[in-house]
Parts: structure tokens; sequence; C-alpha cells
């Protein structure tokens, strides 16, 4: 590695190892004032880049070891290497005692904010779904099971650096069954590099798992309790053991609950030459769903010698999972009850998923180069039943003669199976002048295989409905390769160059009909990313980048999947993928204040769009190509210490979105501004105690045609380290006031509806976490999930 002029540079090492991510401060002689600090690298080095003659001293702080201070020296503008800093492991019993330090709940750097999930005391109880509604700029549509980052659909999640390749249902299900205790932290990335899968307009969001660090055996266990209008549990334990050439990991949890979900939706006809009269609907529906979730994950590394590891993970999930509905409609005509429609459904359905994941990485002798490969096999299954239960009364409550079969019985078989298979290649190669270069390649195979089956019940007899069951396979091949460069230069700038070219096979067969959808396209993803920084504490970045988001697997399955006979969604084997040219200006301020202004233009906007038969008065959703969309975003961070004992992160999004489309060949244009604002505080209190209150809001938004409501709620929590700072209690309140749902408006073409959602959003958790340890401090390789996640996450899981 190449040093600049005017440096202050060292080493730092404890128990016969290197000792990365220790923090190191670099301090005035003359009052041990903080001048500036890092972090040492994997290998622990550490570099100041500092020009101002004096005389200072080092201070080093790292997990497990006491705090070190050199022996003060001067500095006078030449490069200066420290002695070798040999720290000292506490002196307390080891077996007995974990050391662990406290980040701050937000982070913002200049590419990236990190949200410490670990650090906070209101996401204890929660799942991952419901922690993602906490980050900054994150917003979660539970009506739709979406997320969208600073007004913009189309966000990749990733788990542990991969894409999950999952979306809509199959992904809020994943999430939902994922305890936020195992969550150590959640990146969001709006202008992600080349090296990873272009796919996201929006931006990614990678989901980072806990890992420990220590040599030795060491893990923790939690169990934690929840009380909303039902009960949840979640249970969970990792451990990971480092000894030799062996560094052996795992985790398993257990999750269950019971959820409810509560929407109104009312809907207007229009009159038609079959109804002559306008009709109103008001539909109630009540679902109560009961969840349980076994994860598991274990690997082990195997290092050959010092320059070369090979890895082996299997991760997977089973979520057996059943609920009950009940839907009452009420059909009005001139304010006058016309009829009313009943809809009792059950499902019972098991969700499993299985990773296999092989890796191995080469170092070469040149510091920081090193070539790996990964390669991943998933599959998905998911099996569900259903049954619907119709019945249509007059307005005297009587059932209705001459309407068809009443009641009308119907029974679902909708199983579904996913297979990815991928294999990628990286290879880094630092070059001199400070630059370095990267490239790769990655495959990725995957197969969705679903067969819709319908049967009613007809003169006593269980009887195919061949206007519903369909079979539909669908494959895809996406081949892709990228080269990424980073080179720093004098003065304070620095410049990273990516270019990544990907080629997508695909092949939609619908059986039902024997109609087939190919495509085949290539097309290029260049990134730009420059970085000025001036002095010690300004830093301006300028970024470009060009993405895609291609239709989730089930988006372009044409199955249908009812509510009841007069509301279902629908999927479309048409659907194009959209692409999304972006450019941002980002400013920082140490680390106290952070703000980007960012552009987006995304054309063939895939949206949810509503379509209706005034007539039948049947409403459907699906997905199609709008047309444009356009969104500015002004996003400031503040990180302010408040007090000694007081911390507050706040972030302030404001963005506009600009919608232009065609719907049955008329033009629909939306605009509408938006601001959202996340607060977290943090208060240290006396006798180890420690409190957070929490709180979200965002004003009324456009998602593709649809009206958003605003949102808010406020959170509390309190935790405290016992037994010998071992263990920790937490207890916290989400949503103290019941203020989060979800209020939406569709008023477009021939549709004029509204719809009220809501949840099991408050409740109290309590939370108890054992942390047990043998063993040194030393980083162990990081196991960054595996490489079929962008694959994983355009699935939806039922």
């Amino acid at each position: 590695m190449r040093l600049h002029a005017q440096t202050i540079q060292g080493h730092v090492s404890g128990n016969g190892h290197a000792v990365g991510n220790a923090s190191v401060n670099l301090l005035k002689a003359k009052d041990s004032s903080l001048v500036k600090a890092v972090l040492s690298n994997d290998s622990g080095r550490f570099v100041f880049q500092y020009g101002k003659e004096g005389d200072y001293l080092i201070q080093v702080q790292a997990v497990g070891y006491d705090n070190y201070y050199a022996q003060p020296f001067s500095y006078k503008k030449e490069s200066v290497t420290l002695p070798e800093v040999l720290l000292t492991e506490k002196q307390k019993d080891m077996n007995a005692v974990v050391v662990s330090t406290q980040k701050p709940f937000i982070q913002q750097q200049i590419d990236k904010t990190i949200v410490n999930i670990a650090s906070s005391v209101t996401a204890v109880g929660s799942n991952v779904w419901e922690v993602l509604d906490k980050v900054p700029g994150v917003i979660v549509d539970n009506s739709n099971n979406a997320v969208s980052l600073q007004g913009k659909s189309g966000v990749m999640i990733y788990i542990d650096g991969k894409p999950t390749y999952l979306s809509g249902d199959q992904l809020a299900n994943l999430l939902k069954g994922m305890d936020a205790g195992n969550i150590q932290n959640i990146e969001v990335m709006t202008h992600p590099p080349a090296q990873y899968d272009a796919a996201g307009n929006a931006g990614i969001i990678n989901i980072v798992t806990k890992k420990n660090k220590v040599k030795g055996f060491n893990g923790s266990l939690t169990a934690g309790y929840g009380q909303g209008r039902f009960p949840r549990q979640n249970h969970n334990g990792t451990f990971n053991y480092r000894n030799g050439k062996f560094n052996v990991f795992g985790n398993l949890g257990y999750y269950k609950g019971i959820g409810w979900n509560g929407n109104q939706i009312s809907r207007e006809f229009a009159a038609s030459a079959v109804v002559p009269t306008p009709i109103t609907s008001v539909q109630d529906a009540y679902h109560r769903n009961k969840w349980e979730g076994y994860s598991y994950k274990i690997g082990v590394d195997y290092y050959l010698d010092s320059s070369n590891t090979i890895g082996v993970a299997v991760n997977g999930e089973i979520n057996p999972n059943s609920s009950i509905g009940n839907n009452v409609t009420n059909f009005s005509s001139l304010s006058k009850l016309d009829s009313v429609v009943t809809t009792g459904n059950t499902e019972g359905s098991r969700w499993t998923s299985i990773t296999y994941d092989v890796n191995y990485k080469h170092d070469f002798k040149k510091e920081g180069s090193y070539i790996m490969a990964d390669f991943t096999y998933a599959k998905f299954n998911n099996k569900s039943l259903q049954d619907y239960d119709t019945r249509k009364y007059d307005a005297a409550g009587n059932l209705l003669q001459n309407s068809g079969l009443n009641p009308f019985l119907r029974q679902g078989n909708l199983p579904s199976l996913i297979e990815i298979k991928t294999g990628k290649l990286d290879y880094v190669l630092p070059l001199s002048g400070n630059a370095k270069l990267s490239a790769g390649w990655k495959s990725s195979f995957v197969v969705s295989d679903n067969n819709a089956q319908y049967f009613n019940w007809i003169n006593n007899g269980w009887y195919t409905d061949s206007s519903v069951t369909n079979h539909f396979k669908y494959k895809e091949n996406v081949n892709a390769g990228y080269l990424n460069f980073n080179k720093e230069f004098s003065k304070g700038w620095s410049i990273q160059l990516g270019l990544r070219g990907e080629q997508t096979v695909s092949n939609g067969h619908q059986y039902v009909g024997d109609s087939t959808v190919k495509r085949n396209y290539f097309q290029l993803f260049p990134t730009i990313f420059m970085q000025k920084k001036i002095g010690e504490n300004n830093t301006y970045g300028l970024t470009y980048n060009r993405r895609i988001m291609r239709p989730d697997y089930e988006d372009l399955n044409p199955f249908v999947y009812y509510l009841d006979p007069y509301t279902y969604s629908q999927g479309n084997p048409f659907l194009q993928p959209q692409i999304a040219n972006s450019v941002e200006a980002s400013y920082a301020f140490k680390s106290l204040v952070v703000a980007s202004l960012n552009y987006t233009h995304t054309s063939k906007v895939m949206t949810d769009l509503l379509k209706q038969d005034d007539a039948t008065r049947v409403t459907y959703q699906t997905k199609d190509n709008l047309g444009t969309t356009d969104n500015i975003t002004l996003n400031v961070s503040l990180n302010i210490p408040v007090t000694k004992w007081w911390t507050s992160n706040n972030n302030l999004s404001a963005w506009r979105n600009i919608i232009d489309g065609m719907y049955e060949n008329e033009p629909v244009r939306f605009r509408k501004n938006t601001f959202s604002y996340n607060a977290t505080n943090t208060f240290t209190l006396p006798k180890g105690f420690k409190a957070e209150l929490s709180g979200s809001y965002h004003s009324p938004l456009i998602w593709g045609l649809f009206q958003i409501g605003s949102q808010y709620q406020v959170n509390f929590g309190i935790q405290k380290n016992v037994l010998k700072d071992n263990a920790t209690i937490k207890v916290n309140v989400n949503d103290i006031f019941r203020t989060n749902r979800s209020l939406v408006n569709i008023l477009y073409g021939n549709i004029d509806a509204y719809v009220s959602n809501r949840w099991d959003s408050r409740r109290l958790n309590v939370s108890f976490t054992w942390r047990f340890k043998k063993g040194a401090s030393v980083k162990a390789r990081s196991h960054d999930g595996s490489g079929a996640d962008e694959e994983q996450s355009r699935i939806k899981s039922k």
C-alpha cells in the first residue's frame, strides 16, 4: 500500500494477532484533545493523513483489550511510523465477562446510511419487516407488502451483502419470520457500485446479520415475549467456534405469533347498460393469521493456509402458517341497501427454503489483492390450500335466487417451486498511486414453477374450474460482468468508475392456452462517483448511475389470487423491466451533518393498477408498465450530541414525484410533494440504564397511482445490563399511541376507491439476552450471504 506524504501510520496487534476495527485516536499531547480518529483495517494497520506540525500521542481502544496510550511524539510534516501497538487483554475472568461496545443507532456515511439495529432498545421483540419502518427514508406499505426508498419503488433487499431474490408477499413473510435480535445493522445504499447487481432502481437495503469475531467459543441466547391484541414470542441462539484452521458458526431461531389485519374498502361503480344506477360497495374484511417460523444456519470455514480459505454454509427456514378471514360487502344503490355478500375463507400454507453456499478465497502476496469464488443453490417451496364460502343475500337477509351458485364454494390448491443456481467470481488488484482495480463475473439460472388448481362445489361434488386453473413456468438466465476502478488523488480528490453489463434471457410458458413470452436483451450500467475532501471536516460528492428493475417472478404469473369473487389480484406475463437514471450531489460535515440532493428519471415504470368492470362489480389488482416518473429528493441527516448523556439522530427527507402515463388510452398525471422525518434519541442513564425514544412521520404521498395518507408512530424502550454485563434486559412499547395505519385513495379512469388498513402495531415487548464467550478477540472471516440473493429478492412468499 502506497501512502500519501505527511502521514502518521502504525500497526495494532494483541495476543499475537493483528487487531482490526480498533479505534485509533490522534490526540494533542498538551491537553489530550481529539484531533482525528480512524479504524485499523483487517491487517491491523492504521494511517492518519495530517499536515499540521506539533506534539501528539495516540490512544487505541479495542473490544476485549485495555485502553492503550502511546508515548508523545513530534510531527514535522514528514511521514512518521510509530512503534508497534501491543494491546493487553483485559484482566477479567474472560469465561464470565463479555466486553461490549455501543454504536450510535444511525451512522451517516457519504455513500450509505447505517442503522445499528443491535444498538436499538425499541427494536427488541420486533421482526425485521417491522424494523425496516424505522430506517430513515424507508416506507413500508403493509397493505401491499411493498417497500419504497425516498419516494421511489424498486428497492432490492439484500441479506449479508447478497440479494434475497424475494419480493412482495414472499419477501414480507421471510422478513416477518426473522427476529430483529439476529440483526447487527441495516445499510441503505441509493447508489451501489458496479460489483452489485444492477437490479433495484431505488437502491439497495442490505440487512447484516450478527457475526462474532472472537477466537474460541462464544455466542448468545435470547428469549422474548410480546403482547399486542395477540401474543407473540421469539427465541434464538447464535454460536461461533474458532480454533486453529477451523471456524464453525451458526444460529437457530424460533418465532411464533398471531397477527390480525382489518380492511375497509369502499368503491364506486358507474351506471351501465346492465345496472342503470350507480352502485356503491363497502367491504369490511378481517383476517387473523397464525404463524410459526423456524430458521437455521450453520457453516464452516477451513483455513488451508495463510492465503487460501474455503467455506461451506447451509441456511433455511420452515414457516407453517394458517389464516381465517371474513369479508362482508354491502352493495347500495342511491343510498339504499341493495344486497349483501359474505365470504369466509381459510388458508393453510407451508413455506420452506434452503440455501447451500460454497465459497473460496485466495489472498495474493500483494496486500489487498485477492480472488473469490462463490457458488449457490437455493430452493423455495410453498404449498397453499384455500377454502372459500361465498353467500349472497338481499336487503332483507334472504339468500338470493337466480344468482348462480348460492352458496358458492371454492377450493384452491396453489403449489409453487422456485430453484436458483448462481456462480460468481470477483478479483481485486491494488495498483500503485493509491488506486484499485476490481473485476468480476456472475451467472444466475432461475426456474419458477406455479400450478394453480381451483375447484367448485357443484351438485354434491368438486369440479375443476377451468376458467382460473392454470400452470405457468418461468425460466431466466442472467449473465453479468463488471469492471470497477478506484483512485485517490492529491488535494483530497478521489474517483470511482464502474461499468456493469448484463444479458437477460427469459422464457415464460403458460400451459393453459400454450402461450409463451420470450425475451433476450443486453444492457450496460455505468456508475461514476467523485469525491472531494476540503480540510478535515468537509466532504463533497457527485454520483451518477443507471439501474434496472426486473419484474418479480409472481408479477409475471397470470394466476388469479382471490380475496372474494369481487376482489382478486392477477399477474401480467407481458411486464417489461423499468430503467432508472440517477444523479446525486452530497455533502458531509464530520459525521454530524450529511446532506444529498438526488434526481432520478425512470422509464417503463412498473406500477400496481386497479382495473374494474362496473357491470359485474369486479375489481382486480395487477401490474403494468405505466409510463415515466421523475423524482427529486433532498435528504438531510443530523447527528447531534446534545449532552454527554443524550444523543439525537435525525433524518429529514423531502421529495417530489411526477408521474406521467397512459391508462385505458387516457393520460394519467400525478404530482405530489412529500416529506418524512425520523428521530432516535438515546439517553445514557445512571446505574447502567439506557433509554431510547424514537418516532417517524411521513406526509401524504403517491405510490404508483395510489395516494397514501400520512403515517406516524412513537416508540419508547429501556434496557439494563445485568450479570456483570453478561446479559441485557430490554423492555419497549412500539407505536405507543396506536397511530400507525394505512389510508389509501385511488382515483383515476373509472376507479374511485378508498382503503383503510389497520394491524397489530401497538405492542409491549420484553427480552432477555445472555452472552457467553471464551477466547481472545480475533477478527473472523465475514460470511456475506450467498451469491443468489438478488434472484431471491424477486420471490413473493405466501
